[in-house]
């Protein structure tokens, strides 16, 4: 009779460690669950925002080509007035020059 009251004490015993760790397990297992959840919508967040900026890039991009375009544009426009410039300043300097051959070279 003892030993068969030590065996089932025994047996209670392990059943109840185990029930234990079953409950220690589940825990364990729900408390990762949930991290894993925080974690996937961390990352869906973040996945959101990456999506995000690059498409705030790809535009900035796209302005940055806009720019480049219209810098090249007045570096183009300014270069003709410049030569445009000369070449009024040429055709002064020809009027100014005949205008002084006609007044003669007394009055240089």
């Amino acid at each position: 009779e003892e030993e068969r009251r030590s065996a089932e004490d025994s047996r209670h015993a392990l059943e109840q460690a185990a029930a234990a760790e079953r409950s220690a397990w589940a825990a364990e297992r729900t408390a990762l669950s949930a991290q894993a959840g925080r974690e996937a919508s961390r990352a869906a967040g973040l996945s959101q925002e990456l999506g995000a900026a690059q498409d705030e890039l790809g535009e900035l991009r796209r302005r940055l080509e806009d720019l480049k375009g219209e810098r090249d544009a007045l570096e183009a426009e300014k270069d003709g007035l410049l030569e445009r410039l000369e070449v009024e300043q040429e055709e002064m300097m020809a009027r100014v020059e005949r205008l002084e051959q006609q007044r003669g070279p007394s009055r240089r």
